[in-house]
């Protein structure tokens, strides 16, 4: 099939299903479509949120489980983990020790983390472990002065994190 798009020739199969009783397809590959719908997100962001709120508002059991859900996926934990950031250098949790810190692109952070071995590596730990707090992945600055930046984090457990933070409080790093 060829696209009215980009005008290529495709496999059948890279095109979405539209009618599953004649199996019709649509006329735009999916690359195209993906495309076309992140613009018109991008162009129509406050209807696209607003209508996210009265879902969620409507469905309050069924959102309430899925971001319970969607928190234990890599993906989640780590815009979870991103959001709380953010939210410490902006000066809403303990402005005193990090609002005005440097901190990385939301993007390049996933990234970097998704890449990073140690991080795999306890995320699985912890999933096996059934989410014990103990063995949750945990950022770590390697110099507490310093901001959320790839040469000042690394991956370590919460209770590591935890042992990190009272010690450094007492005197005893």
């Amino acid at each position: 099939m060829e696209c009215i798009k980009c005008k290529e020739e495709k496999d059948e199969c890279e095109f979405l299903v539209y009618n599953k009783k004649t199996g019709a397809r649509r006329n735009q590959c999916k690359g195209c479509r993906s495309k076309a719908h992140k613009q018109w997100v991008s162009e129509n962001i406050d209807k696209v949120r607003e209508s996210k709120r009265k879902y969620a508002a409507a469905n309050r059991d069924k959102a309430t489980i899925y971001a319970r859900h969607y928190r234990k996926t890599k993906r989640g934990f780590l815009c979870s983990t991103f959001t709380n950031m953010t939210g410490r250098v902006q000066g809403k949790n303990k402005p005193w020790l990090y609002k005005g810190l440097p901190i990385c692109d939301r993007h390049e952070f996933i990234e970097w983390s998704i890449n990073d071995r140690m991080f795999n590596s306890l995320f699985q730990d912890w999933e096996r472990s059934g989410y014990e707090l103990k063995k949750c992945p945990s950022i770590d600055r390697l110099d507490s002065n310093g901001g959320y930046t790839f040469g000042n984090m690394g991956w370590i457990t919460q209770s590591e994190n935890s042992q990190r933070g009272a010690f450094s409080r007492w005197g005893f790093e």
